[in-house]
């Protein structure tokens, strides 16, 4: 849903934490430090920022803009620590607190990043970046009308911003219903911004709600083709084509989310489901398992298909065993107590066939 590098764009506002004198040797490796930083060089940042910290271990906006580099780079639990030794050193600052929230957020650590958000907000109320990632934060924990609001907040404050519509987007597709709204805010920041592959994926979304798998389909191509790295938009158009009935391109879309994604989980649910349809049963059951593996908390139906799958392969007993356990996690799934019939029929046990189908 949110780009780590669309985020970024709304996130990178220096604020000088701390006095730093003009010139000298300290003042200029910030200087250079913040202009690689600037040109997406995040390793050089990182470098020529330490060597500041090495020369002032109070240097608060050393910290902060090591936190940047780093974060921008993908390695949060090094920017938490930074951006925590900057709030130390500056327990006003705003912007550290927001771009912590926003590494707990990539982290999956809602609470912490909920909680500097919020602190960021009461610090600057005016922070229109720090609405826009803790209603990204609220989304994730499913309250979507906190999250709108604070979309709105956002664009309230910078009306120029893609990243807040193209959230709040998101978030109506996420409560459900309101898919005109959704649409109308996709469109808004595209208009903002051309190149924002996240409004495109969000767009696609929100036509796919609407079964316009067509128009999703061409939206999602836009969306991968500004971010051909990003393994979601991949995974959604893999399943527009699974619902259009193109189990072969849902297939290759599907297999490059999980080359680009190894531990996406529901690329392998959807991928075994193509292959099922297509009764390529040794495939399925392989992304079956796979899922099972990486989400064993959410796998009621990779249990319960791959026991349709076994069923098909004449492998009763861990068909049995499989619907077994999809009914232990959802008792009213219907397909697993099928599969579990069909299985039970095929080993002469007519009693249980008959419990499970009724």
């Amino acid at each position: 849903m949110f780009s780590r590098v669309s985020v970024l764009r709304g996130m990178l506002l220096f604020l000088l934490c701390g006095s730093v004198a003009s010139g000298g040797t300290p003042d200029a490796l910030l200087t250079k430090g913040r202009a690689l930083l600037d040109r997406g060089d995040f390793a050089g940042a990182a470098k020529t920022f330490t060597k500041a910290i090495a020369m002032d271990r109070t240097c608060a906006y050393g910290y902060y803009g090591r936190g940047m580099a780093l974060l921008s780079a993908g390695d949060c639990d090094a920017a938490i620590r930074d951006f925590s030794e900057t709030i130390k050193l500056t327990p006003h600052n705003a912007a550290a607190y927001r771009n912590r929230g926003w590494a707990y957020y990539e982290k999956q650590r809602m609470p912490e990043a909920l909680s500097d958000l919020s602190t960021a907000i009461h610090l600057d109320p005016r922070d229109a970046a720090a609405y826009c990632n803790r209603g990204a934060v609220y989304a994730a924990t499913q309250r979507y009308d906190d999250a709108i609001k604070d979309a709105s907040e956002s664009i309230r404050l910078d009306s120029r911003c893609a990243l807040a519509y193209s959230n709040r987007s998101a978030f109506y597709v996420g409560r459900g219903g309101d898919f005109r709204q959704a649409l109308a805010d996709a469109n808004q920041a595209i208009t903002l911004d051309r190149k924002c592959s996240v409004a495109y994926f969000n767009r696609g979304r929100a036509f796919a709600q609407l079964e316009k798998f067509d128009i999703a389909v061409r939206d999602y191509t836009r969306a991968i083709e500004l971010s051909p790295a990003n393994a979601n938009f991949r995974l959604f158009r893999g399943c527009i084509y699974f619902a259009k009935g193109d189990y072969d391109k849902a297939i290759s879309d599907l297999s490059e989310a999980i080359r680009l994604d190894r531990r996406l989980s529901e690329g392998y649910y959807w991928r075994g489901m193509a292959y099922f349809v297509k009764q390529q049963m040794r495939e399925a059951i392989c992304d079956f398992t796979e899922a099972i593996h990486l989400d064993p908390k959410d796998a009621e139906a990779s249990y319960a298909t791959r026991s349709g799958a076994y069923v098909a392969e004449e492998r009763y007993d861990l068909a049995i065993a499989d619907a077994s356990e999809a009914i232990r996690l959802a008792p009213n799934d219907y397909f697993a107590y099928l599969n579990r019939s069909a299985a039970y029929v095929r080993k002469g046990n007519h009693r249980q066939a008959i419990a499970d189908s009724t």
